[in-house]
């Protein structure tokens, strides 16, 4: 719609909108260079309940590949508290620290919790959010490197609200 002319404003993932902008330069833009990894798992259900395995994921995640790969470089890594707290932030020098990834000692809790070799993992995606399909497809490849095999389900995005809420 927006492409023909039928629609003047759209939300749009930052690649989406990088193509948008090859083939229309006159195409304007506004963003808030936010982007978030949000991982919601069930607690109470192995292997995730295990603080060990998430762990182990937060140390194998490349958060700044990740902006690389899905914003174009054009976002920084947050820590837990940023927005109006500005001066509560740590330095982006030491979240890149605090956030390095660091596989050897990922795959050492994972054997600790268990799971040696990994496991598979579902993984439930809005189709209406290409961006999300994105970010699970470089996280999937990420956690492969912990023997984390993801399996991706996209639903249509009110089927998904649906099923998380009867959760």
């Amino acid at each position: 719609s927006f492409r023909s002319g039928r629609a003047d404003f759209i939300l749009t993932s930052h690649t989406d909108l990088n193509a948008l902008k090859r083939t229309n330069p006159k195409v304007t833009s506004s963003s808030l260079h936010s982007f978030s990894v949000v991982m919601v798992f069930h607690p109470d259900k192995k292997p995730v309940s295990d603080q060990r395995v998430r762990q182990a994921f937060s140390l194998a995640l490349d958060r700044q590949a990740l902006i690389e790969i899905i914003m174009d470089g054009q976002a920084e890594i947050i820590g837990a508290v940023y927005g109006v707290a500005e001066s509560w932030q740590l330095p982006q020098e030491e979240l890149k620290r605090l956030y390095k990834p660091d596989i050897p000692r990922a795959k050492k809790l994972m054997a600790e919790a268990g799971y040696p070799n990994g496991f598979p993992l579902d993984v439930k995606v809005s189709s209406g959010r290409k961006d999300a399909m994105e970010t699970v497809t470089v996280v999937a490849g990420q956690l492969r490197q912990i023997g984390v095999d993801i399996k991706q389900q996209i639903l249509e995005h009110t089927t998904l609200i649906a099923q998380r809420n009867a959760a």
